[in-house]
């Protein structure tokens, strides 16, 4: 399984241009003049197999679609950025002498190539737009996540990524031992002993939610609005699928394989999102 964490980033002079990152298949981002905020993510591959890399690279151009589309600039961060920090081979050090598995590693990469990269926004590359980019962005400040200790949607100035980054490669060297320790863990363990350490937000709208309650009508309008962003985890992917919500989704092949349908997280959450915003309008400018 490859790693697809995605993330908002700063007001950085950055848009896109139609060029081809040959290590990924996909779009790269340059340095051209725009006033558009950035949604950073990261994508690394660390050799499993619960995605493939074809499903993974349609799911990032998806996800690049849906954030580009809200009015935002986006920018997949990867394995380099993160070697850019000053502390990294310090960092790396202590992740490699942990007994985490190799994607729950690269979920602590993501927060040192956030740091090394400027802090800003921040998004799993699995959690997609529900509104549109404000009109008069103002860079990040205070740490914030935004999925309350869910890190699928964080934001924070430099030094605040700086600040977070430290506390949580803090809270893995104490914690090295334990298999099951993950970046998720961590923030919910940093909240639980210092809930003053970040701001914790619920924005974000489940995915199993929406598909427990299709079809998209104003009933589950109201359970989405006001909501940022919505997160197809890979648990609402099985939820969804035990639930038979996949069967009327254009494009989608519906199969009794998780492996399969996480295959077509990408499709699935193009189709959903866009008959939310059809139909619920959450998409207006705030």
């Amino acid at each position: 399984m490859s790693l697809a964490l995605f993330g908002v980033g700063s007001l950085l002079l950055l848009g896109n241009v139609n060029e081809v990152d040959s290590s990924m298949g996909l779009r790269r981002t340059s340095v051209v003049e725009s006033s558009r905020p950035v949604m950073h993510t990261f994508y690394e591959d660390d050799g499993g197999n619960d995605q493939t890399g074809e499903g993974e690279l349609r799911l990032i151009e998806a996800w690049k679609e849906s954030w580009e589309s809200a009015g935002w600039d986006t920018k997949v961060l990867r394995m380099a950025d993160a070697e850019r920090h000053p502390d990294f081979e310090k960092y790396e050090a202590i992740l490699r002498n942990s007994a985490m598995s190799e994607y729950n590693k690269l979920c602590y990469f993501r927060w040192i190539a956030m740091a090394a990269n400027g802090g800003g926004w921040m998004s799993d590359m699995d959690t997609f737009p529900l509104e549109q980019a404000p009109e008069q962005p103002q860079a990040p400040g205070r740490f914030t996540a935004h999925g309350h200790t869910v890190p699928c949607l964080l934001s924070g100035s430099r030094l605040e990524w700086e600040r977070m980054t430290k506390a949580m490669l803090k809270s893995s060297s104490e914690h090295q031992d334990d298999r099951r320790w993950t970046d998720m863990t961590a923030m919910k363990n940093l909240y639980e002993e210092k809930p003053k350490l970040f701001t914790a937000i619920n924005e974000i709208a489940a995915a199993q939610t929406v598909f427990n309650n299709l079809p998209v009508n104003e009933e589950l309008c109201e359970k989405v609005r006001g909501k940022k962003a919505i997160h197809f985890s890979h648990k609402s992917i099985d939820d969804g699928m035990k639930a038979g919500a996949f069967d009327d989704m254009s494009g989608v092949v519906n199969h009794n394989d998780i492996h399969k349908m996480l295959d077509q997280r990408g499709e699935i959450a193009r189709e959903l999102v866009g008959s939310i915003n059809e139909v619920c309008a959450v998409q207006s400018p705030r």
